[in-house]
């Protein structure tokens, strides 16, 4: 049993290297200049090694999107009750945000080196699985009007493309003023004239 766990924590150790080497990487190299070998050089990895657990970098970056969604949304560590869908996406908008502004120069260095629509699709995709997931095990408002696959697409879509839009315009709005801003939007505040 003792062999067992040394053997699985090498392969926690061993993964874990692979992603950082390659998102150390992505700060200073774009992504479609990064080979195997540099991701394995930099993290002392043996090429061998590599293979056992990716088929390829894109299957590396995949695995290591999918972790940092779960890292920046903590979407399966807690376990909130949202009075409403609005109040779910307010949380997940306050994680995505605030995981930006505490890490502004990391995340800006890796966007302008992986901004590709493959990566664009694999983020949107696994956002929108964690958002029905949040849906559909969310007791206070199980019954909607809105289909769930309808409403997972239409909110991981705004988030996305908000948060792009606000990295593209380097981050010109505070994290508080964003939300406002979607708070806002979610309530159909901007649509109402002043008299």
């Amino acid at each position: 049993m003792k062999e067992s766990f040394k053997e699985d924590m090498r392969i926690v150790r061993t993964v874990k290297l692979l992603k950082t080497s390659l998102f150390n990487l992505l700060k200073v190299v774009p992504y479609d200049k990064i080979s195997v070998i540099d991701i394995c050089d930099k993290a002392l990895v043996h090429r061998t090694t590599f293979y056992k657990h990716f088929e390829n970098k894109d299957h590396l970056l995949m695995y290591a999107l999918e972790d940092l969604k779960d890292e920046v949304f903590n979407v399966f560590s807690n376990a909130f009750d949202y009075d409403t869908p609005k109040a779910m996406y307010m949380y997940l908008a306050r994680c995505g945000f605030d995981y930006i502004s505490n890490h502004k120069a990391s995340v800006l260095a890796v966007y302008k080196n992986l901004n590709s629509d493959d990566v664009l699709s694999l983020t949107l995709d696994a956002l929108q699985r964690s958002i029905r997931y949040l849906f559909i095990q969310n007791r206070p408002f199980k019954k909607y009007a809105v289909p769930i696959p309808v409403m997972s697409s239409f909110y991981t879509g705004g988030i996305v493309n908000l948060i792009i839009w606000w990295l593209n315009n380097d981050i010109k709005y505070s994290k508080e003023e964003m939300l406002k801003f979607l708070d806002m939007l979610l309530d159909e505040a901007c649509f109402k004239t002043e008299k």
